[in-house]
């Protein structure tokens, strides 16, 4: 196998065991969490999480997307980049503090009375795990990447249990938990990158000029994914109710398991496609790589949504059981758009954040108007549909502007795959036709063969040089 290849299976191989940790925990924390918490609460909790993720990026210009990227250039001192990222990261939670302290006194939002503390660490915890995250990235510090995956996994785990289950906490225990964690995960990649020593007391405006020419339009890229994946909660919050919000969200914690194996891929995937960018053969390598990805992520969801109600009788507790007709398209919505996201890399490694971004506002505007449309004609599961047109579009739209990366026999393949998916989990939600669901698997792994068996010589062949 070529070097690029090796170094981006050695890459993903070192972050799997930390993605797959802190996924899986999620996935084994609903027992839990639906079990302590009432549909209400959890609905309320994931509003206020769903509105931070988008106040982030925009608080803080997103300046860890230009931390990543310029750390990786040679050109640019990684010192001046990343006293740049404090500065605005600091600043944004200066600002959130402010704003929170004025909603704590005026009393406008009775649904977070008496959290807003709890709301402000949370935000500034996970300001700073991000700038952190994208540091060591730059740095192409993995192994410290993934053992702060695996001991942010170890705490959350373990306080969520204390908080919750002895002290009996409820919300408050909930958020303390997440901070904690993310916290002290932050300090460790700070430490291990001993980022005091990257501090400059001096500016350079063209440094900043150009970090946030490169950053600012991927805050709109960050909109339009909120949008994706936040905006179809606010209508069935608004049009349904908190309690079927609140079962919409614990649906979107089964798609996880797609989430996961891309989160594995995508922080390697995002190193080699900025290396790989300037090099002969490029098309090649990026249309191997995706038929690859493409094979392990249309199995994994063939299979999940095979196994769907057996797998919500485990993890739903009492009433969020019916939540499990809400996952089969958004596990294919996963699958989407984590293919958008890897065209994504792909625009990332060019620098054309301006196409990254119009492609995500492209698709949230689509989402948004299928919301208003389909959730009034099939509920729910209506929203989850617009979210699968929503991840096409994206993609659609990123495979316009990247041209000819992806060959386009790989496309059709692909594409049949998808179309497979969308059958699947339409039969899934409305017939109880299970030798049709083992069908669909069984001629997805076929059409996926030749990648599949690849990788597993691959995999093989790496273990056996280990040992």
């Amino acid at each position: 196998m070529q070097e690029k290849y090796k170094y981006l299976l050695k890459n993903t191989g070192i972050l799997t065991i930390s993605s797959f940790s802190s996924k899986l925990l999620a996935f084994f924390l609903l027992p839990l969490y639906t079990s302590v918490l009432s549909t209400d609460d959890y609905g309320k909790y994931d509003i206020v999480v769903t509105t931070l993720s988008v106040l982030i990026p925009a608080l803080t210009i997103n300046i860890v997307a230009g931390v990543m990227r310029f750390c990786m250039d040679t050109n640019y001192d990684k010192g001046i980049v990343f006293s740049i990222g404090l500065k605005y990261t600091s600043f944004s939670c200066l600002v959130f503090g402010v704003v929170t302290f004025i909603v704590a006194l005026s009393h406008h939002i009775p649904a977070i009375s008496s959290l807003e503390l709890f709301i402000w660490l949370y935000f500034s915890t996970n300001v700073f795990h991000q700038f952190a995250t994208h540091f060591s990235k730059g740095l192409e510090r993995i192994s410290d990447l993934a053992i702060s995956g695996v001991l942010g996994t170890a705490l959350s785990l373990l306080l969520n249990v204390l908080f919750l289950l002895v002290f009996h906490w409820g919300i408050r225990g909930f958020y303390l938990a997440s901070i904690i964690s993310t916290a002290l995960t932050a300090t460790y990649l700070c430490v291990r990158a001993c980022a005091w020593k990257y501090i400059r007391f001096y500016g350079h405006k063209e440094y900043e000029r150009k970090m946030l020419a490169y950053s600012a339009p991927t805050v709109a890229t960050q909109l339009g994914w909120w949008l994706n994946s936040s905006f179809d909660k606010y209508m069935v919050a608004f049009l349904l109710g908190s309690a079927e919000n609140g079962l919409l969200s614990v649906a979107y914690k089964l798609p996880s398991v797609i989430h996961t194996v891309y989160n594995v891929f995508s922080p390697a995937w995002e190193i080699s496609a900025i290396k790989e960018i300037e090099q002969e053969n490029v098309a090649h390598f990026y249309s191997t790589v995706f038929s690859y990805l493409n094979a392990v992520l249309c199995i994994a969801c063939s299979c999940s949504i095979v196994c769907i109600k057996g797998i919500a009788r485990i993890l739903f507790a009492k009433e969020f059981f019916t939540a499990w007709r809400y996952v089969p398209f958004l596990l294919l919505s996963a699958v989407l758009t984590s293919n958008a996201g890897f065209l994504g890399a792909i625009l990332t490694a060019n620098k054309n954040t301006k196409s990254l971004a119009q492609s995500t506002v492209f698709g949230a505007v689509i989402n948004i108007i299928l919301n208003f449309v389909l959730i009034k004609i099939w509920g729910t599961v209506g929203a989850t549909l617009a979210s699968v047109f929503s991840g096409y579009a994206i993609f659609a739209f990123r495979r316009f502007v990247t041209g000819g990366v992806i060959f386009k026999h790989i496309l059709v393949m692909v594409s049949v795959a998808w179309f497979a998916l969308g059958a699947q989990s339409v039969l899934m939600i409305y017939t109880d036709l299970y030798f049709i669901q083992y069908a669909f698997l069984f001629a997805i792994v076929m059409l996926f063969f030749k990648p599949l068996s690849y990788l597993t010589k691959y995999g093989a062949s790496a273990l056996r040089r280990r040992r």
